[in-house]
């Protein structure tokens, strides 16, 4: 009997410990995923539930070639990256990244969103 609590509590306290199983995900874009932006788009800003390398970040109009962004990626682990790109055109957009978590899991996302005049 000792032996089935001992291990009934070693599972719980697996389920419950802090980051054993969590992977970072992205929580929030802008723009959003989804949404109509109104003026000028000249940054994508992308936001994690953890630290992440982002190795990749590439935006696509639905009408024309990728835009390849005008800053570099943080070579350090961070939540929050911010990439430089040139001013959007009126359109639809995809954007895709790519992340490495510490832990060296890869991830990979995507969000779209339309620039409107």
């Amino acid at each position: 009997m000792k032996s089935a609590a001992l291990a009934a509590f070693i599972v719980l306290a697996m389920a419950l410990a802090p980051g054993v199983h969590a992977h970072s995900g992205l929580v929030a874009s802008s723009p959003a995923d989804g949404k109509t932006v109104k003026g000028e788009v000249s940054r994508i800003k992308l936001k994690f539930s953890q630290a992440v390398r982002v190795t990749l970040v590439r935006v696509r109009s639905q009408d024309a070639d990728p835009v390849e962004p005008k800053s570099d990626l943080p070579a350090a682990f961070v939540q929050t990256v911010e990439v430089a790109v040139p001013t959007l055109d009126p359109g639809t957009y995809d954007a895709k990244w790519t992340a490495v978590a510490q832990d060296g899991h890869v991830m990979s996302g995507a969000f779209s969103f339309t620039v409107a005049d």
